[in-house]
């Protein structure tokens, strides 16, 4: 993908020419993780469904004396349950093709809540969708399209999300990047090794 500052005119892997006059050959649309956290958070019925969830994760952490790994937040990998308003999401990167028939390959990336209790998780509501690669391939470097959507969770980690609300009070919550689930292929293509293993999935996981 083509970021401003870039002076290369062609594409460096098929190096066909970028533009068609002064008019981008193909274009792309990302989607604000920030503006739709906000759009969450300002649900209040949204924020404490995951305040109460954190609760009694931590409640459950307290009475249980010998480990047992029923959820995420019990790893200590993964650090525990964080603050009240830190919000931890797990980013999906999953390839489909749209018809029964033909080639045509996308690639969609969204996320869900981790602080959300699983009943409520993955409902439609919850599911942010930052982007569709439209294909009718699948990009040959993965990461330059996710390279937008990282930018953002580094922002959100580090500087957080001024929430205004409508009663006066403003909080400043936080958001991280948990983990990725994906299709085989989807991270191999992340970590740009695809071409120097195998091609499909089965034959990776041997």
């Amino acid at each position: 993908m083509y970021y401003s500052g870039d002076a290369s005119i062609a594409c460096c892997f098929c190096n066909e020419e970028r533009y068609e006059g002064i008019l981008p050959r193909k274009t792309t649309y990302q989607l604000s993780i920030g503006r739709q956290l906000a759009d969450f958070l300002a649900n209040s019925a949204n924020v404490s469904k995951t305040v109460e969830y954190k609760k009694t994760l931590i409640e459950d952490f307290l009475s249980v004396k010998e480990p047992i790994y029923k959820n995420v937040f019990n790893r200590s990998i993964f650090g525990g349950v964080r603050g009240m308003k830190e919000l931890s999401l797990a980013l999906h990167i999953n390839g489909f093709n749209p018809f029964k028939r033909g080639g045509i390959s996308m690639i969609i990336i969204m996320a869900t809540i981790v602080d959300l209790p699983p009943t409520e998780r993955y409902k439609q509501e919850n599911i942010f969708i930052f982007s569709i690669i439209p294909g009718p391939k699948k990009p040959k470097n993965l990461f330059s399209s996710l390279y937008p959507v990282l930018q953002d969770f580094f922002v959100l980690e580090s500087q957080g999300l001024q929430m205004n609300f409508e009663d006066g009070l403003t909080s400043l919550y936080k958001a991280s990047l948990a983990f990725v689930v994906g299709d085989t292929l989807e991270f191999l293509s992340c970590a740009c090794i695809l071409d120097t293993l195998h091609t499909t999935a089965a034959e990776c996981c041997k």
